[in-house]
Formats: structure tokens, sequence, C-alpha cells
């Protein structure tokens, strides 16, 4: 139903244009949707009056595109400088499913939804635009409009452009699921549709939903305009190469925030978006994109295999989308074992890429307690260009995951409270330290480390411990984020490493808490408590616990000081005269 009173008022109108609904853009969705509209004489904005009825086309569910009315509230600029956009206010279209309260009609219950993104909007039968952006918390389907004009033009205006994400090769299967080439459009306005950026045989597995705005015949291969706005965050702007897949709408999906379509892809890719514009997205069908492969295979403690290949475009998102996907891999295995991750990424003209991590408890990612994982985030020029689309060229091929793990048996070993520490040398430079371990059975383990170490250490107290012990005391103390903290999380990464680190060494400087004693070891990492000043620690070394040990507690000695050592010497030595001289009186 028409809401006749409304009364767009200036400042929920500056909040309106502030909120643009990002329909394709939350990053892992795992479905968008766009729909086409064939060729039509369209409209200019500047034909576009407040007051005009229009009505528009989208697939809500129910086996084709559906129409729904709307009605011209004003034109405002969308953001983009001198651009303007039609804000407009939908009602009618289809009624609702189930037991959905309200009016009876769909929009006026769901309003704008993601992947209604490019949905054409007609006035007078002539193409106007396409559905751009919604308010996310409006009570009424109020949005804005792409004109139509901008989406033409701009991408006409970008042509020429050499497109480096295409394959030089078009598989046959492309051309034979594309009737475009007999002279038939594939799709229709307000068609559901899928730009993937993961996909497998069986279909898109993360793909950007949205409508087709047109369809029509350009160079004899059917051209698509859709969504009505960009992917950026998903793909660059300009020049692009992810595969179409056609889709259709399972349901809606009703929010007090953004409503949306669920979607669901049909058959394999058709065709490619070739271009990614501030207006909208162009694609072409029959053409193919350049792709790699992402191979991820778990293996549980049981020996069971999971195996699972998805072919990825060369996206800005593919790393969000190996954290994730590696994220739900891990709930095959037992996260209470240690995790081996093995991964290669293969790439032309690049040598491969190997790396192994051990992982000790749950799976963990970087920024949390665990060994550090470096590999989500690729280099840009495997993925992406630098310095514009005539330099690109993508080198990933494919990348191999394997997460495995098997049970281990895991002896505890507690700290002795006492180490020795003794000189080695005559130049008092190099000192050996012991530290005494018990099993639980109360065998005893030692282990033993030679360090050369500098003069500002004689005389210190030194304490022994495991890395789990120190990140837990940083956490526990609730120490303030800063980068010396960040430092020594990320030096203390090995949790069952012993690490040796001086508590009463530094600056007298508590209002910075920077180190007098530098030079120590290129791996020093200090880290200073503002509500605690005197508690500061200087890292100097570590050394790792063979076998499959967890290192519980911790251990501390003094380092030897040669001064100490001389004075003690010299009393030694007065102390004897004075006895023998003693001795000869007691004697006579």
């Amino acid at each position: 139903m028409e809401h006749n009173n409304y009364e767009f008022e200036n400042g929920l109108k500056k909040i309106f244009l502030s909120c643009l609904l990002n329909f394709v853009f939350l990053a892992m969705i795992l479905f968008l949707i766009t729909v086409p509209v064939g060729a039509q004489e369209i409209m200019p904005l500047s034909e576009v009056k407040p007051g005009m009825e229009c009505y528009g086309y989208s697939d809500f569910g129910n086996g084709e595109p559906e129409k729904f009315k709307c009605k011209v509230i004003s034109i405002d600029d969308i953001g983009l400088g001198f651009y303007k956009g039609i804000f407009a206010e939908y009602y009618d279209g289809p009624k609702l499913k189930g037991d959905g309260k309200g009016s009876g009609k769909l929009l006026e219950t769901t309003r704008i939804m993601q992947g209604m993104s490019g949905s054409p909007i007609y006035i007078d039968g002539r193409l106007v635009g396409s559905v751009m952006t919604s308010l996310v918390f409006g009570k009424w389907p109020q949005g804005l409009i792409m004109p139509i004009q901008y989406t033409f033009d701009f991408y006409k205006n970008s042509q020429g452009i050499s497109n480096k994400w295409l394959s030089q090769s078009t598989p046959g299967n492309i051309i034979d699921q594309t009737p475009a080439v007999n002279g038939e459009l594939v799709f229709a306005p307000g068609d559901s549709v899928a730009i993937c950026f993961a996909w497998n045989d069986e279909g898109g597995v993360a793909c950007a939903n949205g409508t087709v705005i047109t369809s029509r015949f350009e160079n004899t291969a059917e051209t698509l305009y859709v969504f009505g706005h960009s992917m950026e965050g998903l793909f660059n702007m300009g020049v692009m190469g992810a595969p179409i897949f056609k889709a259709n709408t399972l349901t809606n999906i009703a929010s007090t925030m953004i409503s949306s379509k669920f979607i669901k892809t049909t058959g394999g890719p058709i065709g490619t978006a070739i271009f990614n514009g501030p207006f909208g997205v162009v694609g072409k069908l029959g053409v193919t994109a350049k792709s790699f492969e992402l191979n991820i295979i778990v293996k549980n403690k049981k020996g069971e295999t999971y195996e699972n290949k998805v072919y990825c475009a060369y996206s800005k998102i593919i790393p969000a989308l190996l954290q994730l996907t590696l994220k739900n891999a891990e709930n095959l295995l037992d996260g209470s074992l240690d995790m081996d991750i093995d991964y290669k990424v293969r790439g032309k003209n690049t040598p491969d890429l190997l790396a192994k991590s051990k992982f000790w408890g749950a799976f963990l990612f970087p920024g949390n307690s665990g060994k550090k994982v470096d590999f989500f985030t690729l280099p840009d020029e495997l993925l992406m260009y630098v310095g514009g689309p005539e330099n690109l060229n993508p080198n990933v091929e494919s990348i191999d995951i394997v997460l495995s793990q098997s049970e281990t048996d895991y002896k505890t070993l507690v700290f002795n409270e006492k180490a020795v520490a003794e000189f080695v040398d005559e130049d008092k430079t190099k000192v050996s330290v012991t530290t005494f371990l018990y099993d639980e059975d109360g065998n005893e383990v030692n282990f033993k480390f030679l360090r050369k170490i500098d003069e500002s250490l004689h005389g210190k107290k030194i304490k022994l411990s495991s890395g789990n012990y120190l990140a837990n005391l940083v956490l526990n103390k609730k120490w303030q984020a800063s980068p010396e903290v960040i430092k020594l999380l990320n030096f203390t990464q090995n949790r069952n490493n012993i690490y040796a680190y001086c508590e009463d060494c530094g600056s007298d400087d508590k209002a910075t808490g920077k180190s007098n004693a530098h030079g120590l070891s290129s791996a020093e990492a200090w880290f200073f408590n503002k509500q605690s000043p005197n508690d500061r620690f200087l890292i100097f070394d570590s050394f790792e616990v063979p076998g499959n040990y967890v290192v519980l507690g911790n251990s501390n000695f003094t380092m030897p000081n040669p001064k100490e050592e001389g004075k003690d010497k010299e009393t030694n030595e007065d102390k004897k005269e004075e006895e023998e001289k003693e001795d000869k009186k007691n004697i006579v």
C-alpha cells in the first residue's frame, strides 16, 4: 500500500543518504543475485520528476521476476560528486507467504532486500534506473535508484582497456551453456544472478547476489548490466574477471536491519563479470575468467580424510575466504590435540612457497595465543595488479592446504625452583645454565644452554618460564595494548619453548620504560605495564624442549658476577691469611 502521508525531512534524508545498502558486500554471504532487463528505451534523469509513478521487476522466489510499484519522492545527490540519484518509495508487489503479518504485501514487511540490488525500474515503459540502496533501519521500503544513463555511459567510456583477468581459451562447455550464441537471451530483467569468487563443480560457494538491470546483445555476445552499484571490496574497480551463474531465489528472509533473499546458483558458470564500475557491474556470456584451484584436505586422528576442492577468482576477498574456510575445517578435528598445517602455493614464474606450522590446543588464528599463521594474506603481486590493469599478471595456479593431526602422548614437566649458572671461560663472558625439571613419575630431566652474555646481566636475577606461562602472565595482568606487548606475544609464540628473562634489567626511566641494556640479542622484547612501572622484563634467550612435553611453572637463578667473585676471592684470601696468623699465635 502506498504511504501517501510520508514527509521526507532533511534530517532523515541525510541519514538515508549515508547508509548505502551493501546488498552484495557482506563479506562472506554465500550467494548474491542480479537481474537483467532486455534492451529498452531509457528515460534520462532530466525527465524524472517527484511524484511520478514507477514500477520494477525482481525475483521473489515464485519462479520468475514479479512486478512491484514505486513512487518518486525526490532527486538527490548520491554521494558521488556531481551525480544525482532518484529517491523513491516502494509498495505493492507479491504477497507474503506463510503466516507473515502485515498488510499482505511482501515489500511492506521486508522493505528493500539484500539481493534486490539492480532490480530494473521503469516509468511509462522506459527504463529509468535500478535499485541501488536502502535505509538500514528504515521503517518504510524506501531507497535510491541509480539512473541507467550513468551505468551505460560510464562503461561505454571505459571500453578499450585490456582485460588480463580473462582466459585466452574458452572451454567448450561455456559455449554449450550459452544460448546467446544462437540469438537467444539467457537473462531477462529481474532475473537472479550470482557473481562468484569461489565455486566448485556443483555451483557457487561464495558469491555476490543482485538483480540484472538489463541484458542485450553487444558484438554478438549477450551483455549484462547488474547491481546498480559497484562490487568494491570484493574486486578491483575497473576491469575484472569472475564467473557468472544463473540463480533462483528460494525464499525471502525478513529482518529489522537488512532483509535478504536466500538464493541458490543453478548449473555451471555461463559467463564472466568483466567490469566493476561505480554505477554497476557489466558481464558477458561465453567468456571465461582466469582462476586458480584451492584444495583443502583434512586428516583427523582416526585416519579419516575429508577433501574439498574449489576454484577461486582473483579477488580481494580470497585471503579472508581462506581464513573462514580453514576455521570451518577445524570443526572436523579434535581441538585438544596438536594440528599440523602444510600448505603450498604454486605459481607461474614463481617458486613454490612451502611452510609448516604446529599448533597446541584449538586451532588458532593471528592475534590469538598460538603459533603465528602468516599464509592467510597472499602477496598482492600474486592476486592483484599494482600500478594499473596493464601490469596485471596473476601468478597463482593453485593453493594446497593439508590439516592433519595424530594422537600424541604428551608428558608434563614441572620446573624445580632453582637453576644453576656458572662461567665456562676465563674471560667470564660465557655462562652455562642448567635447569632441572621433573616428569609425572618424579624422574629428573635436565636441560642446559650456553650463552655469551653482556656484562649488564652480571649478578641479575634471571627467570626461566615456558611460553604458556609468559602468555598467561601478559593476559592475566591485562597489560595495556602496545607494540611492546605484541612484540612479546609474537616472540613467545612457541608456547612450549623455555624462555630466559631478566626481571630487574632495564631503564630507570619509568615514564618511557625504555631499556639501557641494549645489544643483548636481536630477539629481545620489552613490554611495560603503566600500572606497575617496576614490573618489566627483558627476554634475552629461548631454547626448545625436545620431545612431546608440556612445561609448567618456572625456575630462577642469579647470573654470576665476576666482580663479586673477585671480591669474594679477596675476602677469602684475607680471611685465610688472618687464620694463618692466628694459627701461628696459637702455636707460639
